[in-house]
């Protein structure tokens, strides 16, 4: 029987969720990986419907973490009653930092100067949860070198911060021409990382997970996967297609072919 949600907004064309795809991409990525993972339910699930998404993944046994792009995304998540952490990859707009405090949510810390921003407007009892974010070659925000990295776990405040982790993200891996690039951001996270401990190491991401192997971290980012989506934008054999579109053809025409 299938299990699924259809979308459709007066329209003769409607998207079909198929939420049992959804799990089986999950439990075959996580035979790929054999560790815990983060579901990434950023951009309404890559427009599959975040709360659809949401409630069948917040029992999951092997999902043990949501990760969003933005502050919205995570207090919406909490409003729907998920538990797990959750963790905002992208930078918040500071003045929000209250909301994060009393929704209990976790930070992207990716760099001395945001760190003590923070600091600035900290006046609450319970530390801020991060995760640090090292910039390894995606060129997005993160640190950018192990002196970085080591001025702020030297320099934070440990009563206003619990640092839970810490990752990064390839921007090659799912380019096999590119696998020096690969090779070469993944030393060097490790390199940075050092023999720090932290409750979460993670740097897989989807194309990681499919096309690499990577047995450090001890958490996987599940993202475009998730969703049938093979990271390269091949058609794959190993994960279901968990949206569908469907229309109807309301009119055909014949007509004449041109002559030169």
């Amino acid at each position: 029987m299938k299990r699924g949600v259809t979308v459709t907004h007066y329209r003769d064309t409607h998207a079909l969720i198929r939420l049992d795809y959804l799990q089986d991409n999950v439990n075959t990525l996580y035979q790929r990986v054999q560790k815990p993972m983060m579901a990434i339910i950023k951009a309404n699930a890559y427009g599959h419907g975040y709360q659809e998404v949401a409630n069948v993944l917040k029992d999951h046994e092997h999902i043990s973490m949501f990760g969003v792009a933005t502050l919205k995304e995570a207090i919406d998540l909490r409003k729907l009653g998920i538990e797990q952490d959750i963790l905002v990859l992208g930078a918040i707009p500071l003045k929000d930092l209250d909301f994060v405090i009393d929704y209990d949510i976790t930070l992207t810390l990716f760099s001395k100067e945001y760190m003590e921003e923070i600091v600035e407007l900290y006046h609450h009892e319970k530390p801020v949860k991060v995760h640090i974010k090292i910039d390894t070659g995606m060129n997005r925000i993160g640190l950018k070198t192990k002196t970085e990295f080591e001025d702020v776990l030297r320099n934070y405040p440990k009563d206003i911060f619990q640092i839970d982790g810490v990752f990064t993200h390839f921007a090659t891996a799912d380019d096999p021409l590119q696998n020096d690039a690969y090779e070469n951001q993944l030393n060097m996270f490790y390199d940075i990382v050092g023999d720090h401990q932290f409750r979460y190491i993670h740097c897989q991401n989807s194309a990681s997970m499919m096309y690499h192997h990577e047995e450090k971290s001890n958490l996987a980012r599940i993202g475009i996967a998730m969703y049938g989506v093979d990271p390269a934008g091949e058609e794959s054999v190993h994960l279901k297609q968990v949206m569908s579109l469907y229309s109807r053809v309301v009119m055909i025409k014949k007509i004449k072919k041109e002559r030169k």
